[in-house]
């Protein structure tokens, strides 16, 4: 019977230290920093009521210790769930929420990042002057820091938005400057390269637009990133 007796009050001091513990653990940044990484994966298995969840915890936890670089992330990515299900009302509220902050507190590396975020909007609204506002300013940001990667990416959207803007020569020349920069990352290559056959195309040169989608169509490393197969096709 003392055996029994005992079994059951080590259990019951061990739920009791397994409460007392869960409260502090879920006032750290590790705890934070999981609830955003949570977020960030239901975000792209497209569970977004779940995502938004994890994520306006995360930033509330954040904002009361002020973790700014979590609050950051956590907001920018509450933007990136809107954006996704396309609410841009939303996501761009967001986005200016999260870009204030790197302004105030994070600096130039998180600034880009969020104006990339926000031309993107802008762009899918077909807005396309503020559009290249913000664009060239997260280009102009990343070259001051000398962020090749960065650079690359940028280079590659103001591309981009100069082919829809059907100012095939800015295209061209912005396009060709991301190839250097995006050698490293073979999907990001194949994005500015299928910039590249649209630029052909509105340029007038349909057989070499046509044979570069086919090659990339067959060498790319993922169809699926950035729906890479679509554009192609």
């Amino acid at each position: 019977m003392q055996e029994i007796f005992n079994r059951k009050k080590t259990v019951f001091i061990a739920l009791l230290c397994l409460f007392l513990w869960a409260p502090v653990r879920a006032n750290t940044i590790g705890y934070c920093d999981s609830l955003i990484k949570k977020g960030i994966d239901a975000m792209w298995e497209k569970e977004h009521v779940r995502s938004l969840e994890l994520l306006t915890e995360a930033r509330n936890l954040a904002e009361k210790n002020k973790w700014y670089k979590q609050q950051f992330l956590a907001t920018n990515n509450i933007g990136a769930n809107y954006y996704t299900i396309l609410e841009y009302g939303e996501a761009l509220h967001y986005y200016l929420e999260s870009y204030n902050i790197a302004l105030k507190e994070l600096g130039p590396k998180y600034e880009m990042v969020v104006l990339n975020n926000i031309a993107i909007l802008y762009s899918k609204e077909k807005n396309f002057i503020k559009a290249k506002e913000y664009f060239k300013k997260a280009y102009d940001i990343a070259r001051e820091n000398k962020d090749g990667p960065k650079i690359g990416m940028y280079a590659m959207n103001l591309g981009n938005l100069a082919n829809e803007m059907d100012s095939p020569k800015e295209a061209r020349d912005y396009i060709l400057e991301s190839f250097p920069y995006l050698k490293s990352d073979p999907q990001m290559l194949t994005l500015a390269q299928v910039g590249l056959a649209d630029n052909d195309l509105l340029q007038g040169n349909a057989r070499q637009a046509r044979e570069k989608a086919m090659n990339l169509y067959k060498t790319a490393p993922n169809l699926n990133f950035n729906e890479i197969g679509t554009s192609l096709m």
